[in-house]
């Protein structure tokens, strides 16, 4: 299977038959959910796959970073200001912080003209 998958670039490792977890097995099982629905654009399933991720594990920055993402896609302005400010706090040194404290300004900006 890795030589057809690889064409015989990767050789069979140990490490490849270690025993994972049922958590390690769902995370899995998520992931690969949040990858077809995000690539579907049904941003409404995707959230519910990365709410239980989040579930998993509580201080994934990365999932709640995405989680605040597909917030803003579906509208919800304050759970998305919410989990990016929570992204920045658990990973302040991620590549993107620039980036998405941009987007917490501009969500911030725009709810302060609804009131």
């Amino acid at each position: 299977m890795l030589d057809r998958l690889y064409g015989g670039k990767v050789r069979l490792q140990p490490e490849f038959l270690a025993p994972v977890s049922n958590r390690q097995i769902v995370q899995r099982m998520l992931a690969n959910l949040k990858a077809i629905y995000l690539r579907e654009e049904t941003f409404l399933k995707a959230v519910s796959v990365v709410e239980r991720m989040v579930i998993l594990d509580p201080i994934s920055a990365e999932e709640i970073r995405d989680r605040g993402l597909l917030y803003l896609k579906l509208e919800r302005f304050p759970q998305a200001i919410d989990d990016l400010e929570t992204y920045l706090r658990l990973a302040p040194d991620a590549a993107d912080t620039d980036e998405i404290r941009e987007q917490v300004v501009a969500l911030k900006k725009g709810a302060a003209r609804l009131h």
